[in-house]
């Protein structure tokens, strides 16, 4: 096994660990860990720009039982201390997406030089290197317009591998389908008598169901396959004690889970 599908197969049991969760948001405290010795990475950091170009960032070390979390942490709130926001339209990661519509994970290491050269005379690439965060991985989970929200890894040294994007691409589709997961479930509170016994995931396909969405479209709004939502349906199902979606959605509405006067009711389809 090479040490690429080694890290993959690392990644699909966190996956599978993490979408039984009832989760809300994006779980990355709990991922740090796991992310920054993926890419052998310093430190992390999750940036926000929403559509009124409001910048949000949120920095993650290794955790405290890891010699060297305080230093990366001294790093991160040194980083911030002398931050200026306005700065990031000057980013060469901002730049490409910006301006080549791409979506994919990127490096700096791999922008084209027209874009680094307003960023290489500002400051903070200066502060970035002295903290040895130079090299940086985006992993975005939304680009759209003036709006970006991506997982930026930073390390020093060389720029990011081949294996290393590629990684990245498999985390992008699962921290996006996790950030849609997390939407869903965060719109209301999930009743404690479902969030005993079913997971994250098939909370989020059965709110979507008995709110009226199709299979395909709960397929497309998670990001994954109709076929996987019609498998969580049937542990939905199974685990409810009811045997059609007409049923199931009656009792989502009946505890709590789908906020409307009443059920709407599931399209149905017939399956091939």
């Amino acid at each position: 096994m090479s040490s690429l599908d080694r890290r993959l197969a690392d990644w699909f049991l966190i996956t599978a660990e993490v979408l039984q969760r009832p989760i809300v948001e994006v779980p990355l405290d709990d991922l740090r860990d796991s992310v920054l010795s993926s890419f052998d990475a310093r430190m992390a950091t999750s940036n926000l720009r929403d559509k009124e170009g409001r910048v949000t960032v949120r920095g993650y070390g290794w955790s405290a039982t890891d010699p060297d979390s305080h230093e990366a942490n001294r790093a991160i709130a040194e980083l911030f201390r002398v931050l200026d926001f306005e700065l990031f339209d000057y980013h060469p990661l901002l730049q490409w997406y910006a301006r080549t519509g791409d979506t994919a994970p990127q490096s700096v290491g791999r922008v084209p030089p027209r874009f680094l050269d307003a960023w290489q005379t500002h400051e903070v690439y200066d502060l970035l290197r002295g903290l040895r965060a130079e090299q940086q991985l985006s992993i975005p989970m939304l680009v759209r317009g003036i709006e970006h929200q991506a997982v930026v890894v930073c390390r020093p040294g060389l720029d990011f591998t081949d294996d290393d994007l590629e990684l990245a691409r498999f985390l992008q589709r699962m921290f996006t389908s996790l950030q849609r997961q997390a939407e869903i479930l965060a719109a209301r509170a999930v009743p404690e008598e479902l969030a005993s016994s079913l997971s994250g995931r098939e909370l989020a396909v059965l709110r979507l169901i008995a709110g009226g969405s199709s299979a395909q479209a709960a397929a497309r709004e998670l990001g994954v396959s109709p076929r996987t939502v019609e498998k969580h349906l049937e542990h939905v199902y199974r685990k409810i004690g009811v045997r059609d979606r007409v049923s199931a959605a009656l009792i989502a509405y009946e505890l709590g889970l789908v906020d409307s006067d009443r059920p709407a009711r599931p399209h149905t389809q017939i399956s091939p």
